[in-house]
């Protein structure tokens, strides 16, 4: 359980105990420790369509990425692929792999890692992806690693 001077963090911060149940990603938390939370879910409250993996937490704050194949998890899923997605302590899951406008990769994404949050709120999440539409004068067949930058929501090629 993470710990603050020897003292349990804010009961909104998320433990670093992970678990894997009925094949879907689960995050405890410190409020409740017993009960873990489902990381990946459904638009809803639904159930994920498909299996969550690969999880990375923000060493200093309760954002946790993930990589996934189900389509359910936001609106507008259509690439058929496996994507990154995000999710903050509100429950709230968004799409990493997508482009500084907002379009989904056409051939998704994975491998997520987190920076730490810095004390203005920016973090970046990285994350990789053959994608061709994400930035500008990428052509794709080629693994590249991306960036997403928040608050910002601008993606950026690392790997050139």
């Amino acid at each position: 359980m993470k710990t603050v001077s020897g003292k349990l963090a804010p009961a909104f911060a998320l433990s670093l105990s992970l678990c894997m149940a009925h094949a879907r990603v689960c995050l405890a938390q410190t409020l409740v420790p017993s009960i873990p939370s489902q990381l990946s879910v459904g638009v809803g409250g639904t159930a994920p369509i498909s299996d969550s993996d690969k999880i990375a937490l923000s060493p200093n704050s309760g954002l946790a990425v993930f990589e996934s194949a189900a389509s359910n998890l936001v609106e507008g899923d259509t690439n058929q692929a496996v994507d990154v997605f995000l999710r903050d302590v509100n429950g709230v899951i968004a799409r990493q792999t997508v482009s500084g406008d907002g379009v989904q990769a056409d051939l998704g994404g994975s491998s997520p890692a987190i920076s730490q949050v810095a004390p203005n709120g920016a973090y970046a999440v990285a994350f990789v992806s053959n994608a061709t539409n994400l930035v500008a004068g990428v052509s794709g067949g080629q693994s590249q690693v991306y960036l997403r930058i928040h608050p910002l929501n601008k993606t950026i090629l690392i790997s050139r």
